[in-house]
């Protein structure tokens, strides 16, 4: 997900930066991931030994995303600089 929603970003025209903002925002999808492993487990399609692979990548990529967010936010997470104004009588 994370590869796939940042390359389409990146031909989106966003920038290399967006990009990764877009695919770590992806990676938290897990939910996803989980109802359609579950829905293979269900039909039979998917073994046991698949079933608990997908679960714990699935559930490592969802513990994950929260680190990777802060660190692709990281710059905007820095305190925004105020400016002083000095407010006086016009003409001075």
């Amino acid at each position: 997900k994370w590869l796939g929603s940042g390359l389409g970003a990146c031909l989106g025209g966003l920038s290399a930066r967006e990009a990764f903002q877009v695919g770590a925002g992806m990676v938290s999808r897990g939910e996803v991931a989980l109802v359609i492993a579950t829905l293979g487990w269900d039909a039979g399609w998917i073994s046991p030994q698949l079933y608990t692979s997908l679960i714990l990548v699935i559930m490592g990529t969802t513990l994950l995303a929260p680190l990777l967010l802060r660190l692709a936010f990281v710059e905007t997470q820095l305190p925004l600089r105020r400016r002083s104004v000095e407010v006086g009588k016009a003409g001075e």
